[in-house]
């Protein structure tokens, strides 16, 4: 078995209590059942609390948020009082694990950083590096992947050639990336981006305020004039989205679709972008950012809305 990750993996740190948007804030969280047993025995003080703000309704235990969302053991200072009271060894593994993302082949463990997380975002949008991939963990036995995962591994490379070619804009490397599958992408304006997404479940008000300008908008040009800096940026963000994304088609062989989902994605944001800097005239790395963990956080984290995407790319897949 191997652990492959991205070569920014082990350079990421939670920034805690200066975090805009916590984690432990708007998310309801699972609890496994090692941590609940060991959450049970504890006494005192937090073990009260453990009793009290637990529940075991639902499809799994977890924990009970506070009327504004706040995770009751998330304190005043934005700390884990979890954390501050037993040790980080203490947390369950959703939080343990946050914002880490495994896609599992049969021999074979990948894990990146997922988009949702702003201090994940600095990281992986400010690389000015080609991103690529390193093993962190080998137990030395040789790796037997089906025959299906290995044409997926062989495409994903051919991808990371395309959408790491300097010489070419990130539009043009989105456009060979189509056509490397034969894809004929669906042409769209920003008025029907912003309708697709609205049909979708959304949690933050941030996010359906954003559609609903977008919705509103004057249509915007499909070329979009950063400067060399945000072209990098608009890499990593391909980059990882192909990573992410297109790697689960060894699990469903939805080849075409999850690539549409991984492209379409990076140009959704890019629209986003130029949204932004039409707007307001200028747009920061910091906006990209944000953008981009709205996004994750809406569409990546919901089951329900990438098999929504799925079967709208499916259809427009067999039409072309």
């Amino acid at each position: 078995m191997k652990q492959i990750a991205p070569d920014y993996y082990e350079k990421f740190k939670c920034i805690a209590g200066d975090c805009k948007h916590n984690c432990c804030i708007g998310w309801e969280i699972d609890i496994d059942e090692f941590t609940l047993d060991y959450y049970n025995s504890v006494e005192g003080e937090m073990g009260e609390r453990f009793k009290k703000y637990i529940s075991r309704e639902g499809d799994a235990p977890h924990f009970c948020l506070s009327d504004n969302e706040r995770c009751p053991f998330l304190n005043e200072k934005n700390l884990c009082d979890i954390i501050s009271a037993l040790g980080e060894d203490a947390l369950c593994d959703i939080c343990a694990d946050h914002p880490r993302f495994r896609n599992y082949f049969s021999d074979r463990e990948e894990i990146g950083l997922g988009l949702c997380c702003e201090s994940a975002g600095q990281l992986i949008l400010g690389n000015k590096e080609k991103t690529n991939l390193v093993c962190i963990y080998d137990d030395g036995e040789k790796e037997s992947l089906t025959t299906e995962e290995e044409l997926v591994l062989k495409l994903r490379e051919a991808l990371f050639s395309i959408v790491q070619n300097r010489e070419k804009t990130v539009d043009e490397r989105i456009k060979d990336a189509f056509e490397f599958f034969s894809i004929k992408p669906k042409e769209r304006k920003i008025t029907e981006w912003a309708e697709i997404f609205l049909s979708m479940e959304r949690l933050d008000e941030k996010w359906t305020e954003l559609l609903l300008k977008m919705k509103n908008a004057p249509e915007l040009t499909d070329a979009l004039t950063f400067e060399n800096e945000f072209e990098t940026v608009f890499e990593q963000l391909l980059w990882y989205f192909i990573y992410r994304q297109f790697s689960l088609s060894a699990e469903d062989g939805r080849l075409k679709e999850r690539i549409i989902f991984a492209l379409e994605s990076c140009l959704f944001i890019m629209k986003i972008c130029a949204f932004h800097k039409k707007s307001y005239g200028s747009i920061s790395l910091d906006d990209i950012v944000e953008y981009s963990r709205l996004y994750s956080s809406e569409m990546e984290y919901s089951s329900e809305n990438v098999g929504k995407y799925l079967k709208v790319t499916a259809v427009e897949t067999h039409k072309v």
